[in-house]
């Protein structure tokens, strides 16, 4: 980031005009290599603990601070040793079905 900053150097009265003489500097300014400017509305990656399972969400700014990510109404967070009850059919692979961030459906086949 570049910014120019205007510096009042001298400043008279010519014939009941102010007249005045502005120096100009340019300061540049960055943020560490682990800080970064996150904007409402953003995309921003989720990972599980193991850096994979990407997965694009949404920042949610308030008040200049990031509160939050949301993933996309498909995607929901599952935690070890969860139960879902209603699960149909017999096999070995599940189908899951998620809507709203939830899990609506087991099917297994």
């Amino acid at each position: 980031m570049t910014f120019n900053i205007g510096m009042l150097n001298t400043a008279r009265t010519i014939d009941g005009t102010v007249a005045a003489e502005v120096l100009e500097e340019q300061i540049q300014a960055a943020l560490p290599s682990n800080y970064s400017a996150v904007a409402q509305g953003d995309s921003v990656n989720v990972e599980n603990s193991a850096g994979n399972l990407d997965s694009p969400a949404t920042a949610q700014v308030t008040n200049k601070v990031l509160t939050s990510v949301r993933l996309a109404a498909t995607k929901t967070i599952v935690t070890n040793a969860q139960v879902f009850a209603g699960v149909t059919g017999t096999g070995t692979t599940a189908t899951i079905t998620v809507a709203n961030g939830v899990i609506t459906a087991i099917a297994l086949s």
